[in-house]
This record gives C-alpha cells, sequence and structure tokens, in this order.
C-alpha cells in the first residue's frame, strides 16, 4: 500500500490523547498509508511512495456535513439567497418549493457533482445526502471519494400554496409508504456498495408532512438497522403554528412524545427551541 507523507506542515489539527482534545501543532510531518494515518511527528523516517511539501499548509481530520441537499442546491445558487416572505413570517421556503426544482434526473447528477466538488474543496470527506432518489446516485456518490451517508427522502404528504400568505398540504399516505419502502431498499444497496464507503440514514423529510405512523415506523427502523435517523423540524414559524394547530405540542415537544428523539437522532435545521423540562 503507497504512503504519502507532508512534510513540515504549517499546522496540524491533531488529537491530543493527553488533554482529550484536538490541538494545534507546528512543523511537523503527516504520513498516512492508504486511508490510515501512520505517523504525526517530526522527522518522518520511513519510506514515502510519494512527498508533499507541507510549509504554508493545514493538515485537518475531514469535516462531516450531517445535512446537506447536494441534488437540487446548488441550481437554486443566486435565485434563493436572503429570500423572505413577510407575509410568512420571513421564510421563502415554501413559495421556492413550488417555483424551483430540478426538472429531471441529470439535472440531479449535474447539482450533485458540483455540490460534492465543492464539499472536498472545503474539507468534507463524510457527509449526510438528502436527497431525492435518482438513477446512478450510489455510484457518482462512490465516485466522489468521499464517506456516504445517504438519507433517500420521502413524505406522506407535499406543501402548496394558493397565495403568499398560507400553507397547504396534499396528502397521499400511499406514496409516503411506498417511499419509506423504497428508501429502505436503496439504502440496503448503498451498504452493500462496492466503494465500501457507503451507508445510510433513515429520512422522513419534514416533520409537518409525514404521518405519525411513517415518522415511528421510520424510527423503529433506523433502531432495527442500527442506522441513524433524520427529519426536518423546527425550521419555520409556519411549521411551529402548524403543528401547535394539530396537537397543541411544538414540532421538539411532539417528536419527543412519539418517541422520535435520542440517540442516533439528528433533527434537520432546528430554528425554533423552547425550553423543555426533559432537555439537559
Amino acid at each position: 500500500m503507497p504512503t504519502t507523507v507532508i512534510r513540515n506542515a504549517g499546522w496540524v489539527i491533531a488529537w491530543d490523547e493527553a488533554a482529550r482534545r484536538h490541538a494545534y501543532r507546528r512543523g511537523v510531518d503527516v504520513a498516512f498509508t492508504d486511508d490510515r494515518v501512520a505517523f504525526i511527528g517530526p522527522n518522518f523516517a520511513g519510506p514515502a511512495d510519494r512527498t508533499i511539501d507541507g510549509k504554508d499548509r493545514m493538515v485537518m481530520p475531514g469535516l462531516i456535513d450531517i445535512h446537506s441537499h447536494p441534488h437540487h442546491e446548488p441550481l437554486y445558487r443566486g435565485m434563493r439567497e436572503e429570500h423572505g416572505l413577510p407575509s410568512m413570517s420571513m421564510t421563502g421556503l415554501y413559495e421556492r418549493s413550488q417555483a424551483l426544482a430540478a426538472p429531471d434526473d441529470d439535472a440531479r447528477a449535474a447539482s450533485a457533482e458540483s455540490a460534492y466538488c465543492e464539499l472536498l474543496r472545503s474539507g468534507v470527506t463524510s457527509l449526510v445526502d438528502i436527497s431525492a432518489p435518482f438513477d446512478g446516485w450510489l455510484d457518482l456518490f462512490g465516485r466522489s471519494g468521499m464517506r456516504g451517508f445517504l438519507a433517500p427522502g420521502y413524505a406522506s404528504a407535499r406543501w402548496y400554496m394558493e397565495d403568499d400568505h398560507e400553507l397547504h398540504y396534499r396528502w397521499d399516505e400511499e406514496r409516503g409508504r411506498a417511499g419509506f419502502e423504497a428508501a429502505l431498499r436503496l439504502i440496503d444497496r448503498a451498504i452493500q456498495h462496492e466503494s465500501g464507503r457507503l451507508s445510510g440514514i433513515v429520512s422522513p423529510m419534514q416533520i409537518d408532512t409525514c404521518t405519525e405512523d411513517l415518522l415511528r415506523d421510520s424510527r423503529a427502523a433506523a433502531r432495527e438497522r442500527n442506522l441513524p435517523f433524520t427529519v426536518h423540524v423546527s425550521q419555520s414559524v409556519t411549521e411551529v403554528r402548524e403543528m401547535i394547530r394539530r396537537h397543541g405540542r411544538t414540532p421538539i415537544q411532539w417528536a419527543n412524545d412519539i418517541g422520535l428523539l435520542g440517540p442516533g437522532a439528528v433533527l434537520g435545521h432546528a430554528l425554533f427551541l423552547d425550553t423543555h423540562s426533559w432537555v439537559r
């Protein structure tokens, strides 16, 4: 297996075992063989197949991005930043979702590939990719070189708007259930992918667009398969008000009530939080 050495790195962020935290080090060598770090310290004396001058460089562990939407975010750039509607408590999420969407699988793949390149250049080496499944997704991610946690999204309802101030829901519970089952099959394929770097996350899309049964079953499937679970929660004032209207509970309270919280759960956005007796 080939060994690469980064010589005399200007800065290195390395684990300090004694202090039990990461620390900055300067002017040291970093050697890695295949995908394993073999040496961090001054004057690496072993054989090297490749040597990189580390002067004026910083060497750091790869970043982990736990929430991303590569299949469409690059397509929206320049059109949706800082966009909000006063009539929707300054969110533009729902209006945008009606007006902007990837038109086909080719667009989704191009958008995802662009995002993967940007993420890698920014130091991300592990990515949670919450996307609408598209043909070729697994192989495209496999070629990226990142460690991937694929989160194929599904829901029982879709948002729609008839004006600029009120959100509506178009329910189709059979579609949500079919999407859940398809997502589990795709996750199974990801785990078996030849790259050896793919896994999955069970990902009902939003707490307000999924039935209670679908959310409970999704969390149970994640626990049964020893997989993480993620769902968008408390991402707008509109959603918080809707969940209080339905259940008399905030989205976070209701998520706790139905057993979604706990180890292995990642809450997407979670912008609007309040104080609860069970939060520590």
